[in-house]
This record gives structure tokens, sequence and C-alpha cells, in this order.
């Protein structure tokens, strides 16, 4: 299989986006399938059956032959949860957690959904703009100090609607013994950065005067009923969670976060995270225009790629605005792999 981005501007891939996930060498190989939710939050693309509710999806015989999915897209296992009229109505599981083992997915099962951490945080931290504790447009530094870039004179101009929106100069992480500092102006054009959301966390731990896993349950796991999620690990996980696997299908050892990692340490359920995103999808727990804004596209994105610091800028998306586009059948989905 040869390569093709994952992370692509849906406005000009030529692809729908499961086709190039699953042709990614190692991406669903490496890792158990987190999730594969039949909804998408701030994404144009919804999988459903035309003409059917999503109930009716899954219990259809096309999902009876989801081993064909799992099989051409050599992924272990997953699990789907179908969400209807804002409330997860089932969650169905196939194939094993860990491919040497090869015991059953579970509802229960627990996965280390990466990047899908952002939305929470992202919404967490939308919340309190709307409690007044922050304001979209403050200034970073008014919350929290960073020695390493407090003498550049662009981390006074560094906001919090620039973090959340993926146009705040600085890098996605940091390899051993690289200085963190800006690569292009904030507020100036997009590249996608994990740091940026480890500065959400700082400045949420600061205004709540809470750890962050502490003010995540109060403010969203507990209130959703997100009873299995967490940014750090827990005991019960020991048995619960999913492997990952490496490029010829051999599980790999589990991680075990002790420490919050805003970008990407969220260990949720499929379950779980569907309760999140119907929370989000029903507009639930926001204001209507903090809503508004977490849902709408908010900048154009570059052609070629994600993470653009050290790119000229190339093609930009056309608008910012998501194209409808039409939905696609379980069986069409089979066929595009």
């Amino acid at each position: 299989m040869r390569p093709r981005p994952c992370l692509t501007n849906e406005l000009i891939s030529p692809q729908p986006w499961w086709a190039q996930c699953t042709q990614r060498p190692g991406f669903l190989r490496f890792i158990t399938l987190l999730v594969l939710l039949v909804l998408a939050l701030t994404a144009c693309i919804s999988i459903a059956a035309k003409q059917q509710p999503p109930s009716e999806v899954l219990a259809s015989s096309s999902l009876d032959n989801i081993e064909k999915l799992l099989s051409k897209g050599e992924i272990a296992g997953m699990a789907i949860s179908i969400v209807k009229n804002g409330r997860v109505q089932r969650t169905k599981s196939f194939g094993w957690p860990n491919a040497a083992l090869k015991t059953q997915i579970g509802n229960d099962t627990i996965f280390e959904v990466a990047s899908l951490s952002k939305p929470v945080v992202a919404y967490g931290v939308l919340q309190l703009v709307d409690r007044r504790l922050i304001g979209i447009d403050d200034p970073a530094s008014k919350y929290i100090d960073s020695p390493e870039l407090r003498d550049d004179s662009r981390w006074k101009t560094l906001t919090i609607m620039m973090l959340l929106d993926y146009t705040s100069g600085l890098p996605n992480e940091l390899r051993p013994g690289e200085k963190l500092s800006f690569s292009f102006t904030p507020g100036t054009r997009f590249s996608y950065s994990g740091i940026g959301f480890l500065f959400l966390q700082q400045i949420v731990e600061k205004v709540t005067r809470l750890s962050f896993e502490q003010y995540l349950e109060t403010a969203i796991f507990k209130p959703l009923h997100m009873t299995s999620t967490s940014f750090v690990w827990r005991d019960d996980y020991d048995t619960r969670k999913a492997n990952g696997h490496d490029n010829i299908g051999r599980p790999t050892a589990i991680r075990k976060p002790m420490v919050p990692k805003a970008p990407s340490s969220l260990h949720t359920s499929a379950a779980d995270y569907a309760r999140f995103l119907a929370a989000v999808l029903g507009r639930s727990g926001l204001s209507a225009s903090r809503w508004k804004a977490m849902v709408t596209p908010q900048i154009p994105v570059q052609q070629d790629c994600v993470v653009c610091i050290s790119k000229a800028a190339g093609q930009l998306s056309s608008a910012v605005e998501c194209k409808r586009v039409r939905k696609y059948t379980v069986d069409e989905i089979l066929d595009s792999l």
C-alpha cells in the first residue's frame, strides 16, 4: 500500500477520509482502532445508510460483514457507537483488544484516543469562557508565564482563540534538545499544534485552581456520565484497555499516563466518547454563541500540510465553510477499501 495522508482538508481531498486513513501504512495497523463513530463533529461527512436512521444502520446486514473492514484495514478490533436524537442508541464491538490473546473487545473496552482529546479540552475551555473566568481573546500571558517565550514580543499577542484554532505559531511537539519558539507570528496562519493545548491545560488549572483532571471530571465527565473516561491512568484500565499493535500486527506495551496531557492522553470507551459528541451536537453545556463558534470552521487551511511550521504558504482552501457532502452507505465504505 502506498502512503496517503490521513489528516487532510476534506475540501480539497480527492478521497473520502476513511479511504485515506485505511490506506496509510501503519496507521490502523500500528494502533488498535480507537473508535469508529458513525457521526462527525466538525467534519462535514457523516457515515450513514441512505434513508435509514442510525439505529437501523447498526442493525443492518452491512455491519454483519464488518469483519471485511477489519481484515482490509488490518485492524485488530474496533467499537462503533450510534448517536440518534442526542442519545447514544447502541454500541457494538468487533475483534480483539489484543491480537495475540484474541479476547473479545467489549463495549467497556478502553481506547487511548490520542488527538481526540483536543475537542474535549476545547469544550471545557469554552465553558470557562461562558463562565467569564477567561476571555476568548485574552492573551495567554494574562494567566500563565512561559520562560522560553516571554522575551519574544509575540508572546503577549498569543490569545486563547489562537491556541484553540491552531494559529499560535507554535510547533506540534518538541524533540529532545529543541527549544520552544514561535515559528511565525501568532494569528497569521494555520499549523497544527499540540503544544498550544498544553498551554490551555495550564490556563485551565490556573483559573479553576483545580488539577486538569479534576476540572474535566467536574465540568464534563460527571455531567455527561462518562464514567470510563480519564486523562490519567485508572486501576480498572489494567483489564480494560486495548493494546496498540505494530506494523506486523503484534501487540505493543500498554502506556499508562500518570500525568495528564491535554493534547493526547485521553482514555475512554466508544460509548463515553459518543456521549460527549451527543452533548456537543445537542448544543448542551455551552451558550448558543459559544456552541456555534465551536462547530463552525474558523480559518482556511493549507492544502498540502497539517503541521505547517516550516512550509511557505501554499494553496489554501477556498472557504472556511464546510461543503455539504452526500452520505455514504456502509457498503460503499467497504467497497472503497
